[in-house]
């Protein structure tokens, strides 16, 4: 039988650290781009890993800002489709504040400055905060 996905777990740790180098590796690649998206098969490795260890993505915080998987695909102005996959495993995360008090919707506002972010995705964090 497998391991349940606990914070003490091997699998946790290997589902957190696998989370963490997804965003890592997509934020090395911004620079790269201009702040474009990160590719969608950065986007579904992303949301494939947050579905098959929903504990890992729940209590997943980014070391700087303390931001979670959702204000990271926010600020990165990920698909709307991607977002709404993102709140339904977690609702919680729609709320949540990093290091400054800013929540997702904060993020995917800021990011606009970039370039035209799409509505359909700020208004699903509009309505789900």
């Amino acid at each position: 039988p497998a391991l349940p996905s606990t914070p003490h777990s091997i699998e946790y740790s290997r589902a957190f650290e696998a989370i963490t180098r997804l965003i890592e590796a997509g934020s090395a690649d911004q620079s790269l781009r201009g702040f474009s998206t990160v590719p969608p098969t950065d986007w579904n490795s992303l949301l494939d890993c947050a579905l098959s260890h929903p504990a890992a993505f729940a209590s997943w915080r980014g070391r700087e800002r303390h931001r979670t998987v959702l204000h990271v695909a926010a600020e990165r102005r990920a698909p709307a489709s991607l977002l709404a996959a993102l709140l339904a495993a977690h609702p919680p995360h729609a709320r949540a504040t990093d290091h400054y008090g800013c929540t997702p919707l904060h993020a995917a506002c800021a990011s606009s400055g970039r370039g035209p972010h799409c509505p359909s995705a700020v208004r699903l964090l509009l309505d789900a905060a």
